[in-house]
């Protein structure tokens, strides 16, 4: 039986339905077990739970250290989970594990009107652009659009913020008109959400800034259907913990997670407001990718 790796920093939002969501899961599958490494203090109620292994850091050791450390030195790993902040765990990948290359990560999301899958790579701003970076991201992306999702041929655009007015991602456009077949030009971030390409390729801060801007809106949208909706008795109905919680948090972009690519490993990232739905949709993934065993070059 092969182990999912947790790694489970403090702070959580919703502790108690992630631990529910740890013990629900290793009872219904009979596949995988789970090693959960963190603090003692965060989740000692898990130490009697059949098929769950509990491993305590060290006094100033984080989580996500131990986790990736448990990943490199062992050979049933299917993948890990974690919940730390994307540029920790990137950090802490590129020091521990063996062979990375160019990391980064991608946030595969749905469209609510058609639900295409669309991956955007690079969504976090953590990277430098580079031409090489632009070329990985390529790579990453279609391995994981033709090993998971089987989609052999793959619809590629680039997040154009600057479009032709910045250097670099207009030579990166030429680049990609002259080698990918599949190439479809600039996406306006305003088009980040329609669901008209796989693959969008994004560098340093635009995928975040882009992102930023769709919460935004998103956000703006709520607060106008809430005061438009104020005078009845049914704008009571229908919250969510994510909503009342934080009032950035966007369902298209936050549930889904954040995979680690160029780390030859199946490394899945959901943030600290991640709660029960999120932890048992992040699971069946991990098992997925395990069995396609996608960017591990």
């Amino acid at each position: 039986m092969k182990s999912i790796i947790v790694d489970l920093p403090s702070g959580l939002a919703y502790p108690s339905s992630v631990l529910s969501a740890f013990k629900v899961y290793v009872k219904k599958n009979h596949f995988f077990n789970l090693t959960v490494c963190g603090d003692s203090a965060n989740f000692s109620v898990l130490e009697d739970t059949e098929n769950i292994e509990c491993v305590y850091s060290d006094v100033g050791e984080s989580s996500t250290h131990l986790a990736l450390k448990e990943m490199a030195g062992r050979e049933d790993i299917a993948g890990l989970l974690s919940f730390a902040d994307h540029a920790i765990l990137i950090k802490e990948a590129e020091a521990l594990l063996p062979n990375v290359a160019m990391a980064t990560f991608g946030l595969p999301f749905s469209t609510k009107t058609s639900g295409k899958e669309t991956l955007l790579i690079d969504p976090t701003g953590l990277n430098e652009k580079s031409v090489e970076r632009y070329e990985a991201s390529l790579e990453f992306g279609k391995d994981y659009l033709l090993n998971v999702l089987q989609k052999p041929s793959v619809d590629v655009a680039l997040l154009g913020v600057n479009g032709e007015k910045d250097p670099l991602l207009s030579k990166v456009d030429a680049v990609l008109r002259t080698n990918e077949k599949g190439y479809h030009g600039f996406l306006s971030p305003d088009h980040l959400f329609d669901g008209s390409v796989d693959l969008i390729l994004a560098g340093g801060a635009d995928g975040a800034l882009a992102l930023l801007a769709a919460k935004g809106a998103a956000q703006a949208s709520k607060e106008m259907q809430k005061a438009e909706s104020s005078r009845s008795w049914t704008s009571i109905l229908g919250k969510n913990k994510h909503e009342e919680g934080n009032s950035r948090f966007d369902s298209r972009i936050d549930q889904r997670g954040y995979l680690l690519f160029g780390a030859h490993k199946n490394i899945l990232c959901l943030n600290k407001e991640a709660g029960y739905g999120d932890v048992t949709d992040a699971f069946p993934l991990l098992e997925h990718l395990a069995n396609k065993k996608p960017y591990q070059k």
